[in-house]
């Protein structure tokens, strides 16, 4: 089926009927897509751009162009990490030889800006036991430089503002419920 705005509300129709909720169905939160849209549109009830979805959208669009992002954004570290098994047994090697946690890389999921933070965050944190693990294996994966970690504490300051205002809305949703 293609995403179209007709197949989608159709979709979403035979589902209000499926559930026994046709009618008492005010209003419908999406993303901003046009086909999204006319969807809802063609339901004839409100419509609802979803917040957390636009957040999504702007964080990465402000990362896209920030200089020196694509290249840290491009995963080539953290997926090395992921991937590799040698890798990822040298990390933990080095972590334990440098007495710190053992944390494991994130890897970034494109619809989730907080993913982003937190593979940042481990990023950073990590920065010592990633450099010396890269050191000593036999990769072309290039270890991320000084500018790269100036890069990426500028954009943990934003997002960790952010995360923070994520934590105590999602707190106080779970306590008024």
């Amino acid at each position: 089926m293609s995403h179209t705005a007709d197949n989608i509300a159709a979709a979403k129709r035979s589902l209000m009927e499926e559930w026994g909720i046709e009618g008492k169905v005010t209003s419908l939160v999406t993303d901003a897509g046009a086909n999204m849209v006319a969807s809802v549109r063609n339901l004839n009830v409100r419509h609802v751009i979803c917040f957390a979805h636009s957040v999504n959208l702007v964080v990465k669009k402000s990362l896209d162009a920030t200089p020196g992002m694509t290249d840290i954004r491009s995963r080539k570290v953290v997926t090395y990490f992921k991937t590799s098994t040698t890798a990822k047994e040298k990390l933990r090697e080095v972590q334990e030889q440098m007495q710190c946690p053992v944390h494991k890389l994130i890897q970034e999921v494109d619809t989730r800006w907080n993913s982003t933070y937190h593979m940042l965050q481990h990023l950073f944190e990590e920065r010592q036991a990633v450099g010396a693990a890269l050191a000593t294996l036999r990769t072309d994966v290039r270890p991320l430089s000084s500018e790269d970690y100036d890069t990426i504490t500028a954009c943990l300051k934003l997002l960790t503002r952010l995360n923070c205002l994520r934590r105590r809305e999602s707190r106080g949703q779970r306590s008024s419920q």
